[in-house]
């Protein structure tokens, strides 16, 4: 009976945890001055999360997208890469903690063995003044 209770509570805990992060919208890469227009837009169904992000490094314009998944407070996501950055491969994988509502931050990782720093805020656009 003891251990009935005890997956009961785990899987309550883990509804918990699931339900505390929502990170659907869009979020600005702040990472690096080489990378400049760079937003992300994270759609999230369960533990599940699915991505499409813009970016300029050193203003030539490319895309990415991914899936992946939430898993406590990490992101883990497969990115695929439309253009790559010299030297870099067109496949990787983003690694994010979430450190609050508005802050993802990790790392990510190529297929050639590049890796580098990598930050995310919720991108909240100022009101209009009326």
């Amino acid at each position: 009976m003891k251990k009935i209770y005890i997956l009961i509570f785990t899987l309550y805990l883990s509804a918990q945890i699931m339900a505390q992060h929502n990170l659907n919208g869009m979020w600005k890469d702040v990472n690096d001055t080489a990378f400049k227009n760079c937003y992300v837009i994270i759609a999230q169904d369960k533990d599940s999360v699915f991505v499409n992000h813009y970016l300029e490094f050193n203003g030539t314009p490319m895309v990415e997208y991914g899936k992946g998944i939430i898993k406590n407070d990490s992101v883990i996501y497969n990115v695929n890469v439309s253009l790559a950055i010299p030297g870099w491969s067109t496949k990787g994988i983003h690694k994010l903690k979430i450190t609050n509502q508005n802050t993802l931050l990790g790392m990510y990782f190529d297929n050639k063995g590049n890796s580098g720093k990598i930050e995310f805020t919720r991108f909240l656009p100022q009101t209009q003044k009326k």
